[in-house]
């Protein structure tokens, strides 16, 4: 096990040691460490950029940028207010490289590169809505986030969508069961029983598990 778990964890081709080329874990990175980049790795940490051949990333995790952005190394720019995208001189933590090759210098790891930024903004934002509240609407918050758990109704969209499409097929098919029963002024019998069952039971389509299975094939 913890073979596969040093093959999985994230590594950077550093020049340590009076030039000798080293592997080592992402998160060994400091501030001055100078790293290698190649087509197909994911950049360790913010880098400076100095070198780079027909060096690109895709930077969509951090800009939303559907298309890799040319880096250029070579380039200085004087305005330190720039927006994220429009700094080609710098590659961001856990953008991937989808072309060329580059070298860079560390200038922020961890929690201070850009996408850190945007992780300590939005758990700082979500603890002062908490803190600001009274006890009772933390209560009510907590409550209600440790129900949509127990319900399914977190994750990703589609498996929110299912998880509500689960919820109505088993109110419906309670109701059903409850007609029938109410049918026979609910006096259940093994007939009854057996027979709002299958009622329930019909309410499920045949086909649900085949269209899901074509759907995520896709």
């Amino acid at each position: 096990m913890e073979s596969l778990l040093d093959l999985s964890a994230p590594t950077a081709t550093v020049i340590r040691n009076h030039g000798r080329i080293e592997t080592v874990k992402a998160d060994t990175l400091v501030v001055g460490d100078i790293v290698q980049l190649a087509a197909g790795r994911v950049v360790p940490a913010d880098l400076r950029l100095f070198e780079g051949i027909n060096l690109e990333t895709d930077e969509a995790l951090l800009t939303g940028e559907s298309l890799p952005v040319a880096k250029s190394p070579f380039i200085t720019l004087s305005n330190p207010d720039l927006p994220v995208g429009d700094r080609i001189n710098i590659a961001y933590s856990s953008s991937t490289v989808t072309k060329g090759r580059g070298t860079g210098i560390v200038v922020s790891t961890g929690m201070r590169t850009e996408l850190g930024r945007i992780a300590t903004l939005l758990r700082n934002k979500e603890g002062a809505h908490m803190r600001n509240s009274n006890i009772f609407a933390r209560a009510l918050t907590t409550f209600w986030k440790a129900t949509k758990s127990i319900l399914g109704l977190t994750g990703t969209p589609l498996q929110v969508k299912l998880s509500k499409f689960a919820l109505i097929l088993f109110a419906l098919a309670v109701l059903l069961a409850i007609i029938v029963f109410s049918a026979s002024r609910f006096n259940v019998s093994n007939e009854v029983l057996i027979y709002g069952i299958c009622v329930a039971v019909a309410i499920i389509p045949e086909s649900l598990i085949a269209v899901l299975t074509i759907t995520l094939a896709a």
